[in-house]
């Protein structure tokens, strides 16, 4: 009689975490990054237009906010490489 040797099971998470890190982030990196930039071109061409003083400092202070997440957005991958590395 022939023993199988005991394994242990494949990692069940492994299928959900490549789901998860090949298409959903994916993905959501190439619909956000093409949108952000055109929101800050928008926002720039508000403030350019604008003649209110008020209203020129609005835009401003948020194309300060959408250049961030921008720039977020455009590291992302290298931030999600740099944890998983760290985690393991």
């Amino acid at each position: 009689m022939k023993f199988r040797s005991m394994t242990l099971a494949d990692d069940p998470f492994k299928k959900i975490t490549d789901f998860l890190d090949k298409q959903v982030v994916t993905g959501f990196l190439n619909l956000a990054i093409p949108i952000a930039v055109l929101s800050i071109i928008g926002l720039v061409l508000a403030a350019y237009m604008s003649h209110d003083d008020h209203s020129k400092a609005k835009f401003k202070s948020g194309l300060f906010y959408v250049c961030g997440v921008t720039i977020v957005l455009l590291l992302s991958r290298v931030i999600i490489g740099w944890l998983k590395f760290n985690i393991r």
